[in-house]
């Protein structure tokens, strides 16, 4: 059996009426938000703020929850790059592996190799700073 994504669904009310969407992440430890609607009806249009705020809040409480049953983590420190590499201090099991990155901007993270002695991934833009990273398997 193999985990394919968890998802999370949320409501959000505002002055302009009840916008629902979810939140989800794959088996890549990419996190979506998709689904993004008004009532029933799906919404194109620029979201209130309220609606940003919480979207920001349901992606950090799913980066939370896939932390808290990861049993690898640590930190991976880029300067102006758009790819890093990360060697396991002891191999792992397999290579059947889920990846969670928790970057402080809003920059796609990808992983483009997996190993039993680590992974390598590719950003969307160039970064520097701290990309925190959670193993699932």
């Amino acid at each position: 059996m193999s985990l394919i994504a968890t998802s999370l669904d949320y409501s959000v009310h505002t002055g302009l009426g009840t916008f629902y969407f979810s939140v989800s992440a794959d088996s890549s430890g990419r996190i979506t938000v998709s689904d993004v609607r008004k009532g029933a009806v799906a919404f194109n249009g620029a979201y209130p703020l309220k609606v940003h705020t919480e979207i920001s809040s349901a992606i950090a409480r799913l980066e939370n929850i896939m932390a808290g049953i990861s049993t690898v983590n640590g930190t991976v420190t880029l300067n102006n790059a758009t790819a890093g590499q990360v060697v396991f201090a002891s191999p792992v099991a397999n290579a059947d592996f889920r990846v969670i990155f928790s970057i402080d901007d809003f920059i796609g993270a990808r992983v483009t190799a997996r190993s039993i002695t680590g992974f390598s991934f590719e950003l969307s833009a160039p970064y520097t700073g701290d990309i925190q990273y959670d193993i699932i398997f």
